[in-house]
């Protein structure tokens, strides 16, 4: 595999400019999930520089070749997590990272949300990356935003696709609740993964 990095989009826009980076995220296709193909080519942008959600663009660079293999969205969400969903252990360890609702039973967190996560299924590109390896690359950067602010957990919302489901449950996500989408009529798995 090729050497790879995750870029900022705000770092990107500042050095070639809006217009250059949406050039790039035209490139991204995702047959496979439409919606985080419309995220890169309609949204990605106004939404970081709203500071709504920060888009990293995963590229790798063979000589003098740069391609965008795919990319990841994080933001910051509050969240509830339900008490019986959780084994004594996580309990324990989100405590120190949650404020607990005696009423509802939740432990209420403030977590980095994965928010979108894709890899770019172009036929044009020369190499390509996993997705796993995508993920990899989001979670050392929450790792790293962790090292800054505090926390230790972070989160991702997915369809209700099994391959999905899997795919997050083999990374070390927990499922642990469920939330209709914006922009389809299907309701969103929510899952969380203590680092």
């Amino acid at each position: 595999m090729v050497g790879c990095e995750s870029l900022n989009i705000l770092d990107i826009i500042a050095d070639v400019g809006p217009q250059q980076c949406q050039a790039v995220l035209e490139t991204f296709e995702c047959p496979l999930n439409l919606d985080v193909e419309r995220f890169a080519k309609e949204q990605a942008v106004d939404f970081a520089c709203k500071h709504l959600a920060i888009t990293y663009l995963v590229v790798a660079k063979e000589g003098l070749q740069s391609c965008l293999l795919g990319y990841y969205a994080l933001t910051m969400k509050f969240v509830n997590v339900k008490l019986d969903i959780l084994s004594n252990s996580l309990c324990k360890k989100i405590s120190k990272f949650a404020q607990f609702n005696q009423d509802t039973q939740e432990y209420m967190l403030a977590m980095p949300l994965i928010a979108q996560l894709g890899k770019n299924y172009n036929p044009a590109l020369p190499i390509c990356i996993s997705g796993s390896k995508i993920l990899e690359l989001a979670l050392d950067t929450v790792n790293h935003v962790e090292r800054l602010i505090g926390g230790k957990t972070v989160y991702i919302e997915c369809a209700q696709q099994p391959k999905l489901h899997d795919f997050y449950s083999q990374a070390g996500f927990v499922e642990f609740g469920h939330r209709p989408s914006l922009t389809t009529q299907e309701e969103l798995v929510q899952m969380f993964k203590y680092l």
